[in-house]
């Protein structure tokens, strides 16, 4: 039936109305919900179903039926009414679905409705990828079937429908992002907390820490504990990065410090928090090096799990690298850790470092610092307190790396005899 003047003027107010109402939405199931309804305002008609398209699972669903309690319908790519239109990208008007071998009555059968007529269309963003299909059911009887008229309409709508859905949807991503950045910097903040606020003061010994992750939380680790007339180091690196590695990094602070207290020995130290942490790490594990600096004996021991990184003696200006293997903890249930000892002598400097410093990576020369440039740096470090010490050397790396990005988490301790 041909439509009067007035009728489509309306028409055409009404949808401007429903148009400027979904640009405005920016909550994404609130969007949804006037989608549906205000496609069967527009249409005349008793419902209307959006399916959404989820390119992971090349599957359309939706949650969004009026008149049903809210269960989630999912379908297949070419499946149903819905799932051709989907596919073929073709929008449907079907007067008697219960003629139409694609449709699927089993809807129909579980909520009492019964479907008698529809049209149907795919909705598709700027780019022209499906967003989804918008089903709108039976006609109201006085207003006749469903026609082209009702089709061009629908599909009017279905454009800026397509077009607040990805903004909607891009914002909730953003709102999202947002979120986790800010659940982050608390965790990073607790995490921070698990490091010395500040070096102790200990007679005969200068110190000096430098942690900076690569990202927002750092699966690197270090500490000090005084032991009168001993004191213990340890620098740590759990797999991986991120969350994941910090979490991680904090089940190993716990261990560590616990087997700090019961064993001041490096080796029996070491072998302890393997013990506790091999049933804790799934497949992960966490490299330490540990050192007892004994002052009053002046000397060192030192045992390494897993640490690609030796400690680092530096005397005179010439490096001597303390190298000493060792499985990582939480590998191996039990394991038998060696240790080393080394005379200490007044203006020796000690660096203990995980592997984000030799490892750091210039991109663009697609190079890495390595051991020979940390010892060039380390030597050139005489007379230099060992906060002065951290700084040059990760001065060294930042311009080494320039112009990318750190690519690992980066830890020092700098300890210097007096």
């Amino acid at each position: 039936m041909s439509l009067t003047a007035e009728t489509i003027r309306q028409r055409f107010i009404n949808l401007l109305k429903i148009n400027e109402a979904l640009t405005s939405e920016t909550d994404f199931d609130a969007l949804l919900n006037l989608i549906v309804s205000k496609s069967s305002e527009l249409l005349k008609a008793e419902r209307a179903t959006l399916y959404l398209f989820d390119p992971a699972t090349k599957e359309l669903w939706s949650k969004i039926a009026q008149g049903h309690s809210e269960e989630v319908i999912r379908l297949s790519l070419g499946h149903g009414i819905a799932g051709y239109v989907a596919e073929s990208g073709q929008p449907l008007i079907l007067d008697d679905v219960y003629q139409d071998a694609r449709f699927d009555p089993s809807n129909d059968l579980s909520s009492g409705f019964h479907t008698r007529n529809m049209v149907v269309m795919p909705l598709h963003d700027r780019e022209g990828k499906l967003v989804g299909v918008l089903q709108v059911i039976n006609k109201l009887v006085e207003e006749g079937p469903f026609d082209a008229d009702d089709a061009e309409l629908l599909h009017a709508l279905s454009s800026t429908a397509a077009i607040a859905l990805q903004n909607a949807r891009l914002l909730e991503e953003v709102q999202e992002k947002e979120r986790l950045n800010a659940e982050l910097e608390i965790a990073a903040d607790i995490q921070r907390n698990l490091l010395p606020l500040t070096m102790p003061l200990i007679e005969g010994i200068e110190m000096a820490a430098f942690c900076r992750p690569a990202k927002v939380m750092s699966g690197d680790y270090y500490n000090v504990m005084d032991f009168g007339d001993k004191v213990g180091l340890v620098v740590a690196d759990v797999c991986g990065k991120s969350v994941p590695a910090a979490f991680l990094m904090a089940l190993a602070h716990n261990t560590v410090r616990m087997s700090m207290q019961h064993s001041q020995q490096p080796r029996e130290m070491l072998r302890q928090a393997n013990r506790w942490l091999y049933n804790q790490m799934g497949d992960r594990y966490v490299a330490v090096t540990y050192m007892l600096l004994d002052l009053k004996k002046k000397r060192f021991l030192v045992s390494n799990a897993g640490q690609p990184t030796y400690p680092l003696l530096v005397r005179n200006g010439v490096c001597y690298p303390v190298e000493q293997g060792g499985l990582p903890l939480g590998l191996v249930e039990d394991v038998e850790y060696t240790q080393s000892t080394r005379s200490l002598n007044s203006g020796d400097l000690i660096l203990i470092y995980t592997d984000g410093v030799v490892e750091a990576v210039n991109s663009a020369r697609q190079e890495i610092f390595t051991f020979e440039r940390l010892h060039r740096v380390a030597s050139e470090c005489t007379g230099l307190n060992p906060q002065e010490v951290i700084e040059k050397i990760v001065k060294a790396i930042d311009e080494f790396v320039y112009p990318g990005e750190q690519s690992d988490d980066i830890t020092i301790m700098a300890f210097k005899i007096i």
